[in-house]
């Protein structure tokens, strides 16, 4: 419910409430994969890189799906040239 409820948040516009719902699902179930995905992408908007490459990686320790799992690596990998040159 939570999660759910975060993703209507989100598709409002009210991304605050949205990342709670999210942080609210995971507290509820630590193993719910799609929660971290969707903080890591709210992560991201936000700029907060680190986050996001945290939140992801969280996502791949759970998420078994093969598909769902490549695009997530991509994700990280950008994130890492992202964080690469931040710190230059």
């Amino acid at each position: 419910a939570n999660f759910n409820l975060g993703n209507l948040f989100v598709s409002i516009g009210q991304i605050d409430r949205a990342k709670r719902s999210y942080e609210r699902s995971i507290e509820v179930d630590p193993r719910f994969a799609p929660a971290y995905r969707n903080l890591a992408i709210l992560a991201y908007q936000r700029e907060d890189y680190a986050g996001a490459l945290g939140f992801f990686t969280r996502y791949l320790s759970l998420e078994k799906d093969p598909e769902a799992r490549r695009t997530v690596e991509q994700d990280i990998a950008r994130l890492k040239e992202i964080l690469s040159r931040v710190k230059r």
